[in-house]
């Protein structure tokens, strides 16, 4: 963990302004429910288009963090993460993944994920099986997934705390961009993730099954 506390020290004062052209309205995919809401972006910095995607995400009473990721990474078929145990500063993130053509995910090292989670060490080599999908992996060597925050999804800072440690608002932004190399900036404007085929059509099935009761 040693490396993660001066990684931290290095950019814990960083803030970067990104243009206001992607707001809440513009998402399209929301995972949970409930009168809160918050936008999840990942920045994977690889030059695969789209590099950087948005998730909303609701929620009622108190969330983290680290609920939001686990519930996203759990819900979309299309987005995976290699995590750590828990431990004294709660949950690490190690890699994230995305299945762009959404035709299989598979990473280098072999990882097996269980509903998009894997919970691992780190190996700091692993790369997408598939070229034309996002694939993310460091903590000693090649980087490390830098944790942004922002009120407007404009002006963003890096967080003063992981993700287990951050307790959500409503309103709020939570970004994760892909540090190669230590080298650590915000989330660039995201466009939205969107939901696979069949999970649109039961969505859809379900507001139509909600419009005939009301």
């Amino acid at each position: 963990m040693k490396h993660w506390i001066g990684t931290f020290a290095l950019v814990a004062l960083a803030v970067s302004t990104a243009r206001a052209d992607f707001t809440f309205d513009d998402i399209e995919y929301w995972i949970g429910s409930g009168s809160n809401e918050a936008a999840f972006v990942v920045d994977w910095n690889d030059g695969v288009n789209p590099e950087s995607l948005a998730w909303g995400y609701r929620w009622d009473g108190t969330a983290t963090g680290e609920d939001m990721l686990m519930d996203i990474v759990t819900t979309d078929p299309g987005l995976y993460a290699k995590i750590s145990e828990p431990g004294g500063y709660g949950v690490a993130l190690y890699g994230m993944g995305y299945d762009v053509d959404r035709d299989g995910f598979a990473i280098s090292d072999g990882t097996v994920f269980t509903d998009g989670l894997a919970i691992t060490g780190s190996s700091d080599t692993a790369t997408a099986v598939d070229p034309d999908d996002h694939y993310q992996e460091g903590w000693m060597s090649a980087g490390f997934w830098s944790y942004w925050l922002s009120d407007d999804g404009v002006t963003w800072e890096f967080s003063g705390t992981g993700m287990s440690g951050r307790t959500l608002t409503d309103g709020a932004w939570d970004g994760w961009s892909w540090a190669p190399e230590f080298d650590s900036s915000a989330p660039s404007e995201p466009v939205p993730a969107v939901p696979e085929p069949a999970t649109a059509v039961l969505f859809g099935l379900g507001m139509l099954f909600a419009a005939r009761r009301r």
